[in-house]
Order: C-alpha cells, then sequence, then structure tokens
C-alpha cells in the first residue's frame, strides 16, 4: 500500500522517499521520469530502491545533474507484482547556491575571550563574540589563529538571501575546533579550517540546520573525524 511521497531538492538533486505500507517480500518496484515543467519529453532516472531499516519501509532514489534554479514535474510510479500500483507527478525547483550579502557591514574578529567594537582598529575577541554582535548581511573577516570550540547556542540567524557570513581574512589558517550549528540558519563560512585537538564535541554538533553555506573550508585534512555539513 503507498503511503506518503516525499521530496526534496538541493543545486543539482532532487531526492524522492514513497512511504510503503506491507510489501513483506520486497517485490514492489518504483519508477522515476523528469522533465523541465512544461517541456517534453519525459527524460528516465534511476529507478528507486528499497529502504528498510530502523523502522523505515520506502522506496527511495535521487535525480542527479540538474540546473540550478530549474522547476521539474517529477513523474513516479510504483507498482507490486503481488497487486498494487500508484502513480504521482510532483513539481520541484532546485536550489541556487547562494551569493554573498551586499549591504551589510564588513566586521572583524581575532582570537580572545571579549571586547572590542569589530573595527579593524580594534576588532572583536573572540569567535563568539563576533556572532552575538552580527546580523543578517554582515561578513565577518576572520583573522589567523586559533579560535577553539564554537557553539551556536543564543547566537543570531542570518536570514534568506542575506547570510551572516564568516570569511577567512587571507592573513593566515583561521582555525576552529569544532562548530555548532544546529539552532541557526543562513550561517555562511568560508575559507575556515577546521582542525581537531580531540576537544569533546557534542553529539551532532556539526549538524547544520537549513541553508547553511560551507565554502572553501579546509575540514580535518588527512583524516575523516566525522565533520558533516
Amino acid at each position: 500500500t503507498p503511503g506518503q511521497l516525499r521530496s526534496s531538492a538541493t543545486i543539482h538533486s532532487i531526492g524522492l522517499e514513497w512511504d510503503i505500507v506491507g510489501d513483506t517480500d520486497h517485490d514492489a518496484r518504483g519508477t522515476v521520469q523528469y522533465r523541465v515543467q512544461g517541456s517534453t519529453p519525459w527524460k528516465a532516472a534511476l529507478p528507486l530502491l528499497r529502504i528498510d531499516l530502523s523502522g523505515d519501509n520506502a522506496l527511495s532514489g535521487s535525480i542527479m545533474f540538474l540546473t540550478p534554479g530549474a522547476t521539474y514535474e517529477v513523474k513516479v510510479d510504483i507498482s507490486d507484482p503481488d497487486g498494487g500500483a500508484a502513480s504521482q507527478t510532483l513539481v520541484v525547483t532546485t536550489g541556487t547556491e547562494p551569493t554573498l550579502p551586499t549591504g551589510g557591514r564588513t566586521l572583524h574578529v581575532v582570537p580572545g575571550s571579549g571586547g572590542g567594537d569589530g573595527s579593524a582598529g580594534n576588532p572583536y575577541r573572540g569567535f563568539g563574540t563576533a556572532w552575538t554582535n552580527a546580523r543578517a548581511g554582515d561578513i565577518v573577516l576572520v583573522h589567523v589563529g586559533r579560535y577553539g570550540t564554537v557553539s551556536a547556542s543564543g547566537r543570531p540567524s542570518g536570514a534568506a538571501n542575506n547570510h551572516i557570513v564568516f570569511k577567512a581574512a587571507g592573513d593566515g589558517a583561521a582555525v576552529i575546533e569544532w562548530i555548532d550549528l544546529r539552532y541557526v540558519n543562513y550561517v555562511w563560512l568560508d575559507g575556515l579550517t577546521f582542525k581537531s585537538t580531540n576537544a569533546p564535541m557534542p553529539a551532532g554538533a556539526a549538524d547544520a540546520d537549513d541553508y547553511t553555506a560551507l565554502f572553501a573550508c579546509l575540514l580535518n585534512a588527512g583524516y575523516d573525524t566525522g565533520y558533516q555539513t
């Protein structure tokens, strides 16, 4: 029995997941076709795969190598040799790559534990201090040094098409131990280095909420310690 069909989109792909009730022999199949809205003909995508883990029972798959900012019609058909079939057509728009905000302030930060006004001559001292004082549209230039661990708890978010940007200032490596992005949206990290010295990291601390952008950052070069974006 078909359940809910869900979709999600990135810049270049669309994800699909169609819940299934029953089908204990796992022989249901799903096919996917897509096209730019209003165009013809349909194109075939890869078939859906069965997901049966931790209580999930679904057919899932992706359509890849799509055009950013385009609207697609997606037709999904599922069928079971034991009986039953369903078809749905969705309209899904892919995302677009964010652009740096304009019109906000340019602020500065150096390592430290508080103080400063964010100017080039008197930069904020400490990543958290800079973040607390930032607002949507600001670009914070992060100067050379080690900034330790960073928590987003209680810090401001940016806004749609108006991120808060933390960008390496270009005077040397700006190194962060780990950063907790669970509580914020529309935050852009650009050119920073993430390098662990084994400080305890809360579960999920590197998992970003929606609309967080990560550009040209070095994530613990040489080995994987589970950083996620």
